[in-house]
């Protein structure tokens, strides 16, 4: 039975190829070529090579396999790719690569060492890092700390800079490794579902899958909802601290409570709500419920419902007290008589309703109709205390006045004949 003439010839290009002869000219076989066999090319193959299981080897110290695309017509690809294995010089690196010869770059590398499973492609498309078992469709398996880097250059003329997102057995986390590789942002293993929670509107919620307002934290009935800002915001005192929630036993904490600690040192109780603007405290309310205020309240402690520091007028046992010691004055003389009488004779004292309480019927007098010397500069106002100042003066001209007669007329009782 003959040979097929392709056979014939491909046997003899073997042969030949194998045979010691030192120079030979390129063989060209206008036909299929097919080896029923194991195949070398390269310098370094011998007769009897021992291929095992190779179907195809390349054998020589520079193994590469050329696409050399011939394609001139237009719109046709035409790039040129190249599957090499090592670099050619002393010194290079052991890797596979796949090389745009056309672009004349290596687009995928893959050095020798690498694990087994370094890149794993299941029947499902999913891809496994170090895994043949991928579960989602990209899977990290390590032994340490998977993760990922994003490396801005400076290439493209914006300042470089470089974050990992990874994630082991303390925390999955951000780390912005330019900066020093702080770790802005955190979450700790068996955190519960929905510590932080963004609805389709925006609003986030801490501990709730349903926030109601931009910002929502909540907790269970019985559990410490809590919201703290400061070195120590669950704190021991004279901690600065500001601590916010619900519920609660520890100390400085209650419900429905707005907790401000002052710092160490502060004479004021703890826990204690303050208020500041520009960095001065102007209001406190201690634990006792005691409202303190004025342009200072700093190292303030309200003894009494309502205190104004430093004037110390108070609201004491439902009674308004004004404040009134020298030394919170100045410019002080007496209250001529006859600009109290004055003052007295021009009142005009009406009956009346507050718009706000229309129903009950008060006793008073008109800001904007009272004379001056007891009228507020808004005249809009009224201070009892400069009612009470003429009325007293007036009452003692008019007291001397009755002690006077009273005096005369006790002299004529006694002496009817006096004149």
């Amino acid at each position: 039975m003959s040979r097929p003439y392709g056979r014939i010839l491909c046997s003899a290009l073997l042969v030949g190829a194998l045979a010691p002869i030192t120079s030979m000219a390129d063989q060209v076989i206008p036909d299929d070529l097919i080896v029923q066999g194991s195949t070398c090319v390269g310098l370094d193959c011998v007769n009897n090579e021992s291929f095992g299981f190779d179907t195809l080897r390349l054998k020589e110290n520079n193994t590469r396999i050329k696409f050399d695309d011939t394609s001139t017509g237009a719109g046709f690809p035409a790039n040129d790719w190249q599957l090499t294995a090592n670099d050619s010089g002393s010194g290079g690196a052991n890797k596979f690569s796949v090389e745009d010869v056309t672009g004349a770059k290596v687009p995928f590398t893959l050095t020798a060492g690498a694990p087994t499973n370094s890149f794993f492609v299941d029947s499902t498309g999913r891809v496994g890092l170090r895994t043949s078992t991928p579960v989602l469709d990209l899977h990290f398996n390590t032994s340490n700390t998977p993760g990922t880097r994003f490396e801005q250059n400076s290439s493209g003329g914006f300042t470089a800079q470089t974050w990992d997102v990874a994630g082991n057995e303390a925390n999955f986390f951000v780390r912005d490794v330019t900066g020093g590789s702080r770790l802005p942002f955190r979450i700790r293993p068996g955190a519960p579902t929905s510590s932080i929670d963004i609805s389709a509107t925006g609003d986030t919620g801490v501990g709730t899958a349903s926030p109601e307002a931009k910002l929502h934290v909540s907790g269970a009935a019985t559990a410490d909802t809590f919201i703290g800002i400061g070195s120590n915001p669950n704190g021991s005192r004279n901690e600065s601290a500001l601590n916010l929630g619900v519920a609660g036993t520890s100390i400085g904490r209650g419900v429905g409570f707005l907790n401000i600690r002052p710092d160490s040192g502060a004479a004021a109780p703890n826990p204690s709500l303050r208020f500041a603007t520009a960095n001065v405290q102007h209001m406190i309310i201690d634990n006792d419920g005691n409202i303190g205020f004025g342009p200072n309240v700093s190292t303030f402690d309200p003894v009494d419902p309502l205190v104004h520091q430093p004037t110390n007028a108070r609201l004491s046992g439902g009674v308004w007290t004004n404040g009134s010691s020298r030394t919170i004055k100045h410019d002080i003389h007496d209250l001529e008589l006859a600009d109290a009488v004055s003052a007295l004779s021009q009142l005009e004292p009406v009956r009346y309703r507050a718009n706000d309480n229309p129903s009950e019927e008060y006793l008073g007098f008109i800001a904007e109709d009272v004379p001056e010397l007891v009228a507020y500069k808004d005249h809009k106002s009224l201070s009892p205390m400069d009612f009470v100042a003429v009325l007293t003066r007036v009452v003692q001209a008019q007291q001397k006045t009755i002690e006077d007669l009273s005096a005369k007329v006790e002299k004529l009782q006694s002496n009817p004949s006096v004149q």
